[in-house]
């Protein structure tokens, strides 16, 4: 029983940590009309688009973005989103995320998930 327990212990906290690594991973929602691959779309509050990537970079790209959603069409490249206090998030190929706080910095990179940068 103990070693269940153990087991268990072991397979929450890793989820606890996975969860923790991928702030802004949401569920895949339908692609937005206006968001073809190969681009990153960062859309306000009101659903207007106000961006879009498609460059890998090695660092991050400088971005004015006062916050609201962003849809990553990519298939095989994960965007890692700053936001203005330092807080890394990342969004998964085909998903989009809720961004409530301005974002200044942007990057893609070619991975097929996300991880801590």
């Amino acid at each position: 029983m103990n070693t269940i327990r153990a087991r268990l212990g072991i397979t929450t906290a890793a989820l606890a940590v996975a969860a923790a690594l991928t702030p802004l991973a949401a569920p895949a929602q339908a692609a937005p009309a206006n968001c073809p691959w190969p681009f990153v779309c960062l859309y306000d509050f009101n659903g207007v688009k106000k961006g879009a990537f498609q460059d890998i970079t090695a660092g991050y790209q400088r971005v004015n973005f006062g916050g609201g959603t962003g849809y990553n069409a990519r298939r095989d490249d994960v965007v890692y989103l700053r936001d203005i206090n330092g807080t890394v998030g990342c969004i998964e190929p085909g998903k989009s995320a809720n961004l409530p706080t301005p974002i200044n910095g942007l990057r893609i990179a070619p991975e097929s998930r996300c991880f801590r940068p």
